[in-house]
């Protein structure tokens, strides 16, 4: 966000984009130097994520408060979305507008996908996608995936619990647990695999979710 900031002072623009409360709470300061509009995202309430203490709750919701008062306008994903917004924070934006995400669906033949990446049809393949961090539930997943037969599980996706990730997964004798690591094909894995797990503590509008609905 730091970095972001001073990119942002140097470019010229007409609207600053803002996902989260920290960026938003840059952003507006930015745009009060530029005189230019400031468009935030929430992308979920952070001060309800799990992994906070109380303490650092309280500190984060003060923030968020400060920070969705100051943007020109904020953007919801759906009508959900907004309403709990307003049920967690307390408030709506003065300026506030739902624009629904759309995802592109894959329109290639699952067979053909399949004998494309070599997956087999005798085992059901299972996956996740996202962001390889403690509120994702993937130690859940890996939990959950033990004792299943004739099943892979494919974890798509890269971040700093991928480590302890694959040390749970080798603690459980998952041997059919496969991290992919950052994939540029996911609509592809999406397509041909029988089941998708988002095991999530907490989410606002999933694009990942959204896609593997697609």
């Amino acid at each position: 966000n730091f970095f972001a900031a001073l990119k942002a002072l140097e470019l010229d623009c007409d609207v600053i984009i803002a996902n989260g409360f920290m960026a938003t709470l840059i952003a507006s300061a930015v745009g009060l130097v530029k005189k230019k509009l400031v468009i935030a995202r929430p992308a979920g309430i952070a001060w309800q994520q799990p992994q906070y203490l109380m303490i650092i709750k309280y500190a984060v919701r003060l923030l968020e408060t400060i920070a969705y008062k100051l943007p020109s306008a904020v953007v919801f994903l759906s009508e959900g979305e907004k309403n709990q917004f307003e049920k967690k924070m307390g408030f709506l934006p003065k300026k506030w507008v739902v624009i629904h995400t759309g995802v592109e669906a894959n329109t290639q033949k699952r067979e053909s996908v399949r004998k494309k990446l070599g997956f087999s049809e005798k085992t059901k393949h299972v996956i996740f996608v996202g962001r390889l961090i403690k509120v994702k539930g993937v130690d859940v997943l890996l939990k959950a995936f033990v004792g299943v037969a004739n099943s892979r599980l494919w974890i798509v996706g890269d971040g700093p619990e991928k480590k302890a990730l694959e040390s749970l997964a080798q603690q459980l004798g998952l041997k059919t647990v496969v991290f992919t690591g950052e994939r540029r094909d996911v609509s592809q894995l999406l397509k041909v695999a029988d089941a998708f797990v988002l095991p999530s503590y907490s989410e606002g509008l999933p694009i990942a979710w959204l896609e593997a609905l697609a």
